[in-house]
């Protein structure tokens, strides 16, 4: 899975939708997700679980973006990593991979917090 993952950040560098977003998802999917497809019933629960993650991300961060996200949140100007080799060693020398902790810690938070609130519900 972790391999799987290595394009996200950024939707493999394209300024898109945060990996922090989607990463995110797949989590909640596979916690809420249905182990037999298709349930309209489950989908359309996950679904709404990942609708209200995404606004809970959009509300705390700001955006959605990587590219906006980047360039008012974590290095202050614009730029897109997976535009070209001299973008991307930019990146890496601004130390864009170590500044971009709050994107995914603020997902991985909100989406634990999904998880939790429904093991309680269990109790």
């Amino acid at each position: 899975v972790i391999r799987a993952l290595t394009p996200f950040p950024s939707i493999a560098g394209t300024g898109r939708i945060c990996g922090s977003i989607t990463g995110s998802l797949i989590a909640l999917g596979l916690f809420f997700g249905p182990d037999n497809l298709p349930n309209p019933e489950e989908m359309s629960k996950t679904i709404n679980i990942a609708q209200k993650f995404i606004a809970g991300f959009q509300e705390e961060i700001g955006y959605l973006n990587c590219a906006d996200i980047l360039e008012k949140i974590i290095l202050g100007y614009k730029i897109n990593p997976g535009e070209n080799d001299a973008s991307m060693a930019l990146f890496t020398s601004e130390k864009g991979f170590e500044k971009c902790g709050l994107p995914p810690g603020t997902g991985a938070r909100l989406a634990a917090g999904f998880i939790i609130d429904s093991m309680r519900r269990i109790k």
